[in-house]
């Protein structure tokens, strides 16, 4: 049997049957019809009532989902986002330990240079060494390492400087710097040594 004339048939046996329904009450009482007719009304209102709440639920779950979804993808893009910044500040700051290591010597090396030489020999040696040592300030350079600079009659500021020691001091008011004893150093904007000073009292 094709499917239009199944439902053809299902259709006139409904068709039947409210029919049969129909001539049923209408052999019946007229009270009988009405009470018939409210409880279908009451069954309606039930089930359109039902219906509504079911909507209400469906609406409420899918808000629900909505934020939930929103909740979800945030947090995704805030541990992406932190992720991101670990491995920057990884790639930007994991050098520090080394450059520290390379600083202390290269600045002690400067402090040589610096003393007065008799001896043309050793002055020869001394140009030497300071080209040396530019190549390698140049490197640090170009890997963020910059000099913290520091001039006499500076304020003390305790986030760049490391005070060794207080002096008294006429020529400068208290907190200036009266001597810098060895530079600083910064990793990009991080400070990773101190400069050490001396400071009048």
């Amino acid at each position: 049997m094709s499917k239009d004339k199944h439902d053809k048939k299902e259709s006139k046996s409904e068709k039947d049957e409210f029919q049969i329904t129909l001539d049923f009450l209408g052999t019946q009482d007229p009270e009988i019809h009405i009470n018939y007719k409210k409880i279908v009304e009451d069954k309606v209102q039930i089930l359109e009532a039902e219906i509504e709440a079911l909507k209400i639920q469906l609406t409420t779950q899918k808000q629900e989902a909505e934020e939930e979804n929103l909740k979800n993808i945030a947090k995704i893009q805030t541990m992406a986002r932190r992720h991101s910044e670990e491995i920057s500040s990884m790639r930007k700051y994991g050098g520090t330990k080394l450059a520290e290591d390379i600083l202390r010597p290269i600045d002690l090396f400067k402090k040589v240079l610096n003393s007065p030489v008799s001896s043309d020999e050793i002055k020869n040696y001394f140009i030497g060494f300071e080209m040396v040592i530019k190549q390698m300030e140049h490197a640090l350079e170009e890997n963020g390492i910059q000099q913290i600079q520091v001039n006499i009659g500076d304020q003390f500021d305790p986030l760049i400087h490391n005070g060794n020691e207080t002096v008294e001091s006429e020529e400068f008011k208290t907190g200036q710097i009266v001597a810098v004893i060895s530079n600083g150093y910064k990793l990009y904007e991080r400070v990773i040594m101190h400069a050490l000073v001396k400071v009048a009292k």
